[in-house]
């Protein structure tokens, strides 16, 4: 009895190795361009100065790409003239709380930090 289970499951597994190893795994076919355009960018850029962001910008601009700028408002403050520059090229801006997680500090100190990155 036991011989018979042993030389079944032998058996089974012979044919499932041979079917594994034989049989061919078809792979998706994949289409060679994506479907959708990108339709917008996100610009995230650690600057120091405008040059490098303005020639971003200026590429996306010719390009027809919109996108999404998110500043802090110190820097904000040090390059506002650069900022309207850029705004007019279809780019849109966010603020953003770069130091500290807000979770981290105390309400008011998150609703004053908030009030600065909207007041920019």
């Amino acid at each position: 009895m036991k011989k018979n289970i042993i030389i079944a499951l032998i058996l089974a597994l012979l044919l499932g190795g041979i079917y594994y190893f034989t049989s061919q795994v078809e792979e998706p076919i994949q289409s060679e361009q994506p479907k959708e355009k990108a339709k917008a960018i996100m610009i995230l850029i650690e600057y120091k100065d405008t040059v490098g962001l303005a020639n971003f910008v200026n590429e996306m601009k010719q390009r027809n790409i919109p996108g999404l700028l998110m500043v802090t408002p110190e820097f904000v403050q040090s390059n506002c003239e650069e900022i309207k520059e850029i705004i007019k090229h279809d780019i849109e801006i966010v603020a953003s709380n770069i130091g500290a997680p807000l979770w981290d500090i105390p309400y008011d100190e998150q609703k004053q930090r908030i009030l600065e990155m909207k007041e920019g």
